[in-house]
């Protein structure tokens, strides 16, 4: 009987973990060590994400162009799959799956994690409307103009460190540029003041008729003198910001108004007008022909350079006939006399009519009775004159006047003084006491008293509303 030995080997192995990115979904093979994991990843990104196996046994592996993945020569057992790619997210952090005998897989969906940014916002303050270039530097480079209204504002920052600058042709800044930190959150008020590093000039106009033979004059803070064009239209530019009094002239006409105060403030001045109309100019009293001191009607009369004149509320005009030292008194008739002082004499007495003296006096004014005020301008006083043409001083030089010029009264009786000399504006009460009522004292050019036939053009008038009442 032939014996058949038979030796059976029997080959026990373990089983390794194998993971690849294969595709598709597996089943198991019934090999108690060989079931399979796989699944696959769709969404914003498919490939090279990293897959780690967790549980009862542990691996990675990354999906592939398609997004799939797999693990292989698995044991049943409960196992953990989990997703992960910097600045992605995932529609599950894991799944928990247990193999036993049957097909084994996990999906995953992609989504790009979105950035939280910020904005940084401000003003510049005292620039142009508009046009301030505002650069940002650090963890984000960015740049931005300012608006009409100066303001602006960068957005789409990240979180970090940066440098604000501002930048203008013509201009500095209070900063040259600020630091600041994003920090989870917007910032705002970053401010910057503008300084102008240029002068800044600005434009005056208007318009003005009659259209020939104009001049409009400006003075102030700069003079300047123009001519309107064919239009009627003038202009003066380069105006620094300012004072300043506009005055049409041409001779045979007023003009309403006579003149306008301007204050040219960081703008243009536009529709400063005016309109004139002609005037009858007749000759009322003297003679051009030459000076002299003779008393009469109209031109039969002689004066030496008049100076102040002044209307009571009955018509009469009192002139201050400089050259002569004397105080003339013109009727609505035309009738010159002599109201106070001696031509030729030079004093400072007082008393009545021509028994009074004065030297050069210049300005007139008339209170609301009738009394005429002098300014005696080279004797440094103030005179008064009664209806009945008694002098006497109001302002003696213990007040210290010099070369007092044009005079005013207003309703109160308060007298008011050009104070030329001192470059001043004097106020004297009805009770005599004086005080400066405008000016420092600061002299912009050197005055004096007009003399005889110097032609000297008058410096200095003052005016209160009207003649008196």
């Amino acid at each position: 009987m032939k014996i058949l030995s038979y030796v059976v080997l029997l080959v026990l192995t373990s089983s390794a973990v194998v993971s690849c990115g294969g595709g598709g979904h597996s089943a198991s093979t019934g090999d108690a060590n060989n079931y399979t994991i796989d699944g696959k990843v769709s969404g914003d990104i498919v490939s090279g994400i990293n897959i780690k196996l967790g549980g009862d046994a542990t691996a990675t592996t990354t999906t592939n162009n398609n997004g799939n993945y797999q693990f292989t020569g698995l044991a049943k057992g409960t196992y953990t799959v989990s997703p992960s790619l910097d600045g992605y997210v995932f529609d599950k952090s894991s799944t928990v799956l247990v193999i036993n005998n049957d097909i084994t897989s996990s999906d995953f969906i992609a989504t790009q994690k979105t950035a939280t940014t910020f904005s940084l916002s401000g003003n510049v303050k005292w620039a142009p409307a508009g046009g301030v270039m505002v650069t940002l530097s650090g963890t984000n480079n960015a740049s931005t103009l300012t608006d009409s209204s100066g303001n602006y504002i960068l957005t789409g920052l990240f979180s970090g460190d940066y440098t604000v600058t501002p930048s203008m042709a013509g201009y500095t800044f209070d900063r040259l540029s600020s630091a600041v930190t994003i920090n989870g959150s917007d910032v705002t008020d970053k401010d910057f003041r503008a300084i102008s590093s240029i002068a800044l000039t600005y434009n005056l106009s208007g318009t003005v008729t009659p259209l020939n033979g104009l001049t409009i004059s400006i003075s102030g803070t700069s003079n300047a003198s123009t001519m309107p064009d064919s239009s009627g239209n003038y202009i003066f530019t380069g105006l620094a910001s300012g004072s300043y009094v506009i005055q049409p002239s041409k001779t045979g006409y007023a003009f309403n108004p006579m003149s306008v105060e301007s204050v040219v403030t960081n703008t243009d001045t536009s529709s400063v007008d005016f309109a004139g109309t002609p005037v009858d100019l007749s000759l009322f009293a003297g003679n051009s022909g030459g000076s002299g001191n003779i008393d009469g009607t109209n031109n039969i009369a002689r004066f030496n350079q008049p100076y102040g004149v002044a209307v009571d509320s009955a018509g009469n005009i009192y002139v201050a006939d400089t050259g002569n030292n004397t105080i003339r008194k013109i009727t609505s008739t035309g009738m010159v006399s002599t109201f106070a002082g001696s031509p030729g004499i030079i004093g400072n007495t007082n008393g009545n009519g021509t028994a009074a003296s004065f030297f050069a006096p210049t300005g007139v004014a008339i209170d609301s009775t009738g009394n005429v005020y002098i300014a005696d301008c080279n004797n440094n006083i103030i005179r008064k004159i009664t209806q009945a043409g008694t002098v006497t001083t109001v302002v003696d030089t213990t007040k210290g006047l010099k070369n007092p010029q044009g005079l005013a009264v207003d309703n109160a009786g308060n007298i008011y003084v050009a104070d030329t000399g001192n470059n001043v504006i004097r106020k004297v009460t009805s009770t005599g006491a004086v005080t400066t009522f405008a000016g420092s004292g600061v002299s912009g050019s050197g005055d004096s008293c007009p003399r005889p036939l110097d032609n000297q053009r008058p410096s200095a008038g003052l005016a209160i509303g009207g003649p008196a009442a």
